[in-house]
């Protein structure tokens, strides 16, 4: 049986293409990220009978592509009138026809293989996807108003259109759910798809780790926080550009697990204890093009993610302003309060931030650098040595107001200590011998 594989292409517009992508990856990014797709699935049909069936303007550097197999437009209407466009032009050629889209992971020629078998022995054959929809979907005949009238973009048109099917006396097939990226969740999906796969989507891969990929993933290393944990993700799912949350748990005993596990705006995300090793361990999982570390007790301003857009023009990495605020609940001193400040002028001052000052780190850079090194002690302060030999890094003026409950739990300890041990650190002094010092000041 030969059979055309239908490659539904639609122009990447800004503005366009992948709209609901856009809340992450802003409009441009949505539309570039819809290129990538579109390039690596035109490679993955490159030795099938194609027909590909586009909408709107593509580029030339895209319809020179086209020459691999036949073109067609999808002409007007909803998607089930262009369908049975499509597929009946090509049923006029081929035994078979099966429709695929631009945006799902992995999809091929042996897909292409399972759809032929399956049409065998039935009249037709759906690849189910997760969200209700459908990826693929091939038959042996269309006759007019087979698709019409099916509800479209819902969680309904699989189960719609497989009843349709039926109704019309043909037998179906289904194969293997498969997932398509379509909204925010399908990136993380998307980014963990790339990592089992480094050989597929390359074009996809080139812009998960260029700039163009704007998406913010903030990374929470977390032990132990279960009285501050449920405010923070609260907080930020209520800021606008942040593409996702996850929470890297490093043995918790205290209810912060069932915290970020109840929280729908979170991952969660389990490393051994040590903060490089959890921050780490998120950044392997994030998709987002830019990652913002953030401790449990550090506030972000409401517009955090644009400042953090202005302060990485020309620049890989960057930090926020600090204001350390008397905690309340915290250890009772209120003799201390006005030492908090000096943690606030070291953020303002000094061009090595700490991690209390949220700091954020283009995705690609950070894997460059192999991101955190596995440190007892500065870390942060390694990692921010690292990345200022790179070049002068970015200042957004934030502030992002922190907790003074450590403080004042520990007033002489951070007073002197960590006005010290940053400097010894700097003048050679292993972590190791810093860390031991540490532990007998407690």
């Amino acid at each position: 049986m030969n059979m055309t594989v239908c490659l539904f292409a639609k122009a990447p517009s800004s503005g366009k293409a992948k709209t609901r992508l856009s809340p992450a990856l802003g409009e441009q990014g949505a539309a570039r990220l819809a290129r990538a797709l579109l390039l690596d699935a035109l490679d993955s049909w490159q030795s099938t009978d194609l027909l590909i069936a586009h909408t709107g303007d593509v580029p030339t550097s895209i319809t020179d592509r086209f020459s691999m197999g036949r073109s067609m437009s999808q002409g007007e209407g909803d998607l089930g009138q262009r369908m049975e466009r499509v597929l009946a032009s090509a049923l006029e050629s081929s035994d078979a026809a099966m429709v695929v889209g631009t945006d799902i992971p992995g999809l091929g020629e042996r897909d292409a293989e399972l759809a032929r078998i399956a049409l065998d022995t039935h009249d037709a054959v759906i690849g189910p996807s997760h969200d209700g929809g459908f990826y693929l979907l091939g038959l042996k005949h269309c006759s007019r108003g087979l698709l019409d009238g099916l509800p479209w973009s819902s969680s309904e048109t699989l189960s719609a259109t497989k009843s349709r099917l039926e109704e019309r006396g043909m037998s179906v097939a289904l194969l293997d759910a498969r997932f398509d990226v379509d909204v925010q969740d399908d990136l993380s999906v998307l980014g963990g798809f790339l990592t089992r796969n480094p050989t597929l989507m390359p074009h996809t891969r080139h812009f998960m780790n260029s700039e163009d990929n704007r998406a913010v993933s903030v990374v929470i290393p977390a032990l132990n926080e279960a009285a501050r944990l449920e405010s923070q993700l609260g907080y930020l799912e209520t800021l606008s550009g942040i593409a996702e949350v996850i929470v890297v748990d490093g043995g918790s005993t205290d209810g912060s697990i069932s915290i970020a596990e109840r929280q729908s705006g979170a991952r969660l995300l389990h490393s051994a204890k040590g903060r490089a090793r959890q921050m780490n361990a998120g950044a392997q999982a994030a998709f987002g093009g830019i990652l913002l570390f953030l401790h449990v007790d550090a506030r972000l301003p409401g517009d955090a993610c644009q400042q953090i857009h202005q302060a990485l023009r020309g620049n890989r990495a960057g930090a926020f302003r600090l204001v350390t605020d008397y905690d309340p609940k915290g250890y009772h001193r209120p003799w201390v309060a006005p030492f908090l400040r000096l943690a606030d002028m070291r953020s303002r001052y000094t061009q090595l931030p700490y991690g209390d000052q949220a700091i954020f780190v283009r995705s690609s850079t950070f894997l460059n650098l192999a991101g955190y090194p596995e440190l007892p002690l500065f870390e942060d302060l390694e990692l921010a040595m690292r990345l200022r030999k790179l070049g002068p890094l970015g200042r957004a003026p934030g502030p992002v107001r922190v907790s003074g409950r450590r403080f004042q739990e520990r007033p002489l300890y951070y007073l002197v200590l960590m006005n010290t041990f940053p400097l010894l650190y700097r003048l050679g002094v292993s972590p190791e011998r810093l860390a031991s010092f540490y532990q007998r000041t407690k």
